[in-house]
């Protein structure tokens, strides 16, 4: 707030107090700060990410700014894989090394602020199919894919670890339902998936909640409803 105030009208400043207040759950201001850094700086795909991560954030969600949204949010989605496609064929980790601030990469690996994002984007598109832009089920792959990578490159299993391990289980269990509503006929597939899904929960390091427990069940109901005779989903 101090740096707001002593320049008000500085794209950055407003950009890292949005991104600050995003964390600490004020989302309303936080929309109102990166407003004003969008404004500022109308090409900047981060404030333009987080605008559209602190919309549908916000308790009554993004409400009739819903598009808008979804298409800042996509725009995010696009910049981190042209990003991680550059490093791939460059062998670099671009564009900040490991000694800059973390706060100046907004789209590095390990923002759990970016999966979770992609997160909210996928749960849009899977409500709101919008023409042009990837299908909800390509969306919550990236998420598993980002997810597990950042998971990789994390030593120390606390909280932000565990943050990301609930959104990499919420995205497979989304695909697992995407794939059950679609009505495949491999069923011996979905079964796998099932499985897959369990064991990563069982192999988690989130504390043994109501709402793990929930999902646990969840999933092994599905599996005991494709294959009513598995003696592993029965147990």
């Amino acid at each position: 707030m101090d740096a707001v105030t002593t320049d008000p009208n500085n794209h950055l400043c407003n950009l890292h107090l949005g991104r600050m207040l995003i964390e600490r759950g004020d989302h309303k201001e936080a929309v109102e700060r990166l407003q004003q850094a969008v404004g500022l700086k109308p090409t900047s795909a981060e404030a333009r990410f987080l605008l559209g991560l602190a919309l549908c954030m916000q308790d009554s969600g993004p409400g009739d700014r819903a598009d808008e949204a979804i298409n800042f949010l996509h725009e995010g989605l696009e910049q981190l894989l042209l990003r991680r496609q550059t490093e791939a064929d460059t062998s670099v980790i671009t564009p900040s090394s490991s000694t800059n601030l973390h706060a100046e990469d907004i789209f590095r690996l390990t923002n759990i602020q970016v999966i979770r994002g992609l997160h909210m984007l996928a749960d849009n598109l899977k409500m709101k199919k919008i023409e042009g832009m990837r299908s909800s089920k390509d969306v919550y792959h990236c998420v598993c894919l980002h997810a597990g990578m950042a998971l990789c490159s994390l030593y120390h299993r606390g909280p932000l670890f565990q943050q990301i391990e609930w959104l990499l289980l919420d995205a497979h269990y989304a695909l697992l339902e995407i794939m059950i509503s679609e009505l495949l006929s491999d069923t011996v597939w979905i079964e796998q998936r099932c499985r897959y899904l369990s064991a990563m929960i069982r192999a988690s390091t989130i504390t043994r909640d109501n709402k793990l427990l929930s999902l646990q069940e969840k999933v092994s109901q599905k599996l005991v409803t494709l294959n009513p005779c598995n003696s592993e989903s029965l147990y």
